[in-house]
């Protein structure tokens, strides 16, 4: 058995999340349906499509080949994205907004002093900035959290 199925206690190692028994065939069942959609749509937008972490202490993501690109498009199939992906009714709107995220970090990075800021305990630069942005995007208020280190 794979470090990444081992079993646990009250719960599976499922791509590097214990996922409590009475969760394990939902969860994986929907895991799997974010997998194959990420696949699916992101093939039809980019060169290639690749699926890695398998086995790490990160877990497993889904990502495109950003050799030619000067953005990437990185996304964990961790439990908060399952669940975020589940959320929206309509799959297309999430991959819209996977898509804006990427573009927004491009941006982001390119704004001289942006990446020295990254991390600092205070630093709000990067939620003001996405806000702003998906205000602006979507003609609506921002959803998510400021991330606090």
């Amino acid at each position: 058995m794979e470090e990444n199925e081992m079993e646990y206690e009250g719960g599976k190692n499922i791509g590097g999340w214990i996922i409590p028994d009475e969760e394990v065939a939902e969860y994986t069942a929907n895991r799997q349906a974010l997998s194959d959609f990420l696949t699916e749509k992101l093939s039809e937008i980019y060169p290639e499509v690749i699926h890695g972490g398998e086995g790490s202490q990160d877990g497993d993501y889904v990502t495109v080949d950003s050799t030619n690109l000067d953005y990437g498009v990185f996304i964990h199939l961790d439990p908060a994205e399952v669940d975020k992906f589940m959320g929206f009714e309509n799959k297309n709107d999430y991959l819209t907004e996977i898509l804006f995220f990427s573009e927004q970090e491009r941006l982001y990075y390119k704004i001289p002093g942006m990446l020295d800021l990254e991390g600092q305990e205070g630093s709000d630069s990067w939620h003001d900035f996405i806000s702003k942005a998906y205000e602006e995007r979507f003609n609506k208020k921002y959803p998510y959290e400021r991330f606090v280190y």
